[in-house]
């Protein structure tokens, strides 16, 4: 796994030499979009989700739990839009060949007098200003300075930019963004990304079985007539894979309703597997094929879902940031209509830092009660909410976040290098700054010898004891005491434990902090109950 970027690249060899994130099938040559977690990486991922739980369900009073099937009848993603709308638009840069969300860049009709094309450098500035001239808008004017190229702009229409020629106008079609970075409006022709998924029990063998049946039996046919026969065909025998969980909430709110005896509001949440059929997956685990969901649903009536819309964003940012390093790097964008999914009136997009840019980590959409009144137009039945004096359709407000996003946003938030003076191999070493409500283990106890019995006894008992007390612990004797400090500086770690000879004597331990390196003795009776304590408080310290 390598990447441009020097700190993802950093952290994609961290995640893979410490167990964190594996690429799927790596012998016979990876599959496209898809990884597999390690032992770490389990424990952060299950961790992060056991917070969004508490935050969701566990530490509300109207909050319940829901788990819904892979595979939905194929009229509910007709009946939800998910078949003919679902994605996003993607686009390729035809200057620097970059593939990138197509809303990414800056808007067209934003552009003022002088259209600016950034390069990198004056000899890329001079070979994309020869492919213009003679590909992308021969005849216009053209100028470059050092690393800008530089195209006058007479007028701006929904279709083109109108740029200044040698000759008189040259009309240049646009798609209604600049490509990012390059600022290029040469650009290819959009293409819906992140569209349906299917699974089935067809071979490759009975598909083209198939196919050649239908090109048999309707011979003279057209190539339109043909794709749609097949198309239907594949329907038949294929089910698609849910691209979001939201839709089993939908259907089932009445069996919910019924079952729990709950007023207006309350929230649904789930978390499970969802399939999107990607054309341009990456960087890293940020966008997959194969992805894990944290969905919540908050339910309410329909006056009150704009504002609980905004309540939601602000909370959800909060969330993110209480478990963060760099609080910052995570913020809230407002989406224009432009980019809002065919369901929802106003949406809210919560976004990190990530070392290419700002990405969203989750979205915060109000639905209202499009996918109610859909289903229930859909089978003739649309649910109503009956409180004794008046009937509602009710809202809803969805807060959608990517739980691996989550896992890469935290790993990108840790990483961090340190300087490591002692050690002649290289002058900085990594280590993952985890918070300790997500950091995968909680404890690792040593004894600072292997070959001395009675030490590595207690230390064996030591460790028992903080996995019974609920602490994920780990137990080593391999390799240097310092060494064993360095590994878990890069697991996130943020307390070792040291069995040495003042255990023996003096009925201590050592100490050492993550995040400080400070060591410090306590009795070995009391190290249990002071962790448990320290993890058991509900605070914002990493350490």
């Amino acid at each position: 796994m390598a990447f441009k970027d020097p700190l993802l690249n950093a952290v994609s060899n961290l995640a893979r030499r410490r167990g964190f994130i594996f690429p799927t099938s790596h012998h016979y040559g990876g599959v496209e979009g898809r990884y597999e977690y390690g032992p770490l990486g389990t424990l952060l991922k299950q961790n992060i989700a056991k917070e969004w739980w508490r935050a969701t369900v566990t530490d509300k009073e109207n909050g319940f739990a829901i788990d819904s099937s892979v595979v939905q009848h194929p009229q509910v993603w007709e009946t939800s839009g998910h078949s003919k709308v679902f994605g996003d638009r993607w686009t390729r840069d035809l200057l620097t060949g970059e593939q990138f969300k197509l809303t990414k860049g800056e808007k067209v009709k934003h552009l003022q007098s002088d259209l600016v094309i950034k390069a990198p450098s004056k000899k890329e500035a001079q070979k994309w200003r020869n492919i213009i001239k003679q590909e992308l808008a021969p005849n216009a004017r053209t100028f470059t300075q050092g690393t800008d190229i530089t195209m006058r702009v007479e007028s701006v229409t929904d279709s083109h930019i109108i740029l200044a020629g040698n000759d008189g106008p040259v009309h240049v079609v646009h798609h209604g963004y600049l490509a990012p970075g390059s600022r290029s409006p040469f650009l290819h022709e959009p293409r819906m990304q992140g569209g349906l998924s299917y699974c089935g029990d067809t071979s490759p063998e009975e598909m083209a079985e198939d196919f050649v049946k239908i090109v048999e039996d309707n011979s003279g046919a057209s190539r339109a007539t043909l794709k749609q026969l097949f198309t239907d065909k594949y329907k038949e025998r294929n089910r698609p894979l849910r691209p979001e969980l939201a839709q089993a909430a939908f259907q089932q709110l009445n069996f919910v309703c019924n079952s729990i005896d709950k007023r207006f509001p309350f929230s649904l949440a789930q978390i499970g597997k969802a399939f999107r059929n990607e054309l341009s997956c990456g960087p890293f685990i940020y966008r997959l094929k194969e992805f894990e969901q944290m969905e919540c649903y908050h339910f309410l009536e329909t006056e009150n879902s704009e504002r609980h819309a905004l309540d939601l964003s602000i909370d959800r940012l909060s969330w993110w940031r209480s478990l963060a390093r760099k609080r910052s790097n995570f913020k809230s964008v407002e989406l224009d209509k432009d980019d809002l999914a065919h369901y929802a009136t106003n949406a809210v997009d919560i976004e990190y830092e990530f070392p290419w840019g700002s990405e969203e980590v989750e979205s915060i959409a109000n639905r209202t009660d499009y996918d109610i009144r859909a289903h229930g137009e859909a089978y003739d039945n649309t649910f109503h909410h009956h409180d004794g004096t008046r009937s509602f359709v009710p809202h809803c407000v969805e807060s959608s976040a990517g739980l691996d996003r989550a896992v890469m946003a935290y790993l990108c938030d840790a990483y961090d290098q340190r300087n490591a003076a002692s050690d002649t191999t290289r002058t900085v070493r990594p280590v993952l700054s985890l918070h300790k409500r997500i950091a995968p283990v909680k404890v690792a106890v040593f004894p600072i010898v292997h070959n001395k019995p009675e030490l590595v006894q207690i230390a064996r008992v030591l460790a028992k004891e903080f996995r019974a007390a609920g602490l994920y612990t780990m137990y080593s004797e391999v390799n240097s005491i310092g060494k064993r400090y360095v590994d878990h500086d890069e697991m996130g770690t943020p307390y070792c434990i040291t069995i040495d000879s003042d255990t023996i004597e003096k009925g201590t331990v050592t100490v050492r902090s993550r995040n400080t390196m400070v060591q410090e003795p306590m009795l070995v009776t009391d190290v249990v109950g002071a962790l448990v304590t320290f993890y058991s408080r509900d605070d914002l310290s990493a350490s």
